[in-house]
């Protein structure tokens, strides 16, 4: 069970780990990263717990890796996690402040998308908002500014509507996002209408990537 976003949830939300609910821990292995909790993608580093026998499994899996992470920047992160219980950013605990901020942020990529015509996927944790791109595809084909998906190839992601529209808005907008039918089966209805959008970004980047929607839908 990926669960490294645990700690990035919004609106009062808890989040409840699947090895927590009864049988459930002999056959689960929770993973875990200091990468989206301290912003430290680079350093790579995180862990598994789980049953002792699966554990093994991982250890053996893990002997056969061609890199590892240096002993100093897994001290740094046990240190990490003991002083995020304390105070901090003016909040009770490092969590408190890590979850306030990126709801903020949430907020923030949802007026982007509603300034683009996109309509958000409010996000109940992580990162990453999903927007619904149906509206403002419909328009820019009848306008003529994005071609119509008669030349839709399913071997070629170019001719795809939700490419399409990602470059599109990355000439047009300055914003970059990422097509959810990278994620989606073939049977996954209306697959190529989603976009995917990180909000771990600055005010700055935010700014102008509203300025950039609102200029683009004049």
């Amino acid at each position: 069970s990926d669960e490294v976003y645990e700690d990035i949830i919004f609106d009062g939300r808890q989040h409840m780990r699947i090895a927590s609910y009864e049988g459930m821990f002999e056959r689960t292995l929770t993973v875990n990263s200091a990468a989206k909790k301290f912003s430290c993608t680079g350093w790579k580093t995180g862990w598994v717990v789980g049953p002792s026998d699966m554990i093994e499994a991982v250890h053996f899996v893990s002997r056969a890796e061609n890199w590892c992470q240096p002993t100093p920047l897994q001290v740094a992160v046990s240190s990490m996690l003991k002083q995020a219980n304390q105070a901090y950013g003016g909040h009770d605990t490092y969590w408190d402040w890590l979850r306030q901020m990126y709801q903020h942020k949430r907020d923030q990529i949802s007026h982007v998308c509603e300034a683009g015509a996109l309509s958000p996927i409010i996000s109940q944790g992580s990162f990453f908002c999903v927007a619904d791109a149906k509206q403002l595809i419909d328009r820019l084909v009848e306008t003529g500014e994005l071609a119509d998906d008669s030349e839709f190839d399913s071997k070629d992601t170019l001719t795809w509507m939700d490419w399409k529209l990602s470059r599109y808005l990355a000439m047009n907008a300055g914003v970059t996002c990422l097509p959810m039918s990278a994620f989606l089966s073939g049977g996954f209805k209306d697959r190529y209408r989603y976009m995917r959008l990180s909000f771990c970004a600055t005010d700055d980047a935010f700014q102008r990537s509203l300025e950039g929607m609102t200029s683009m839908s004049k």
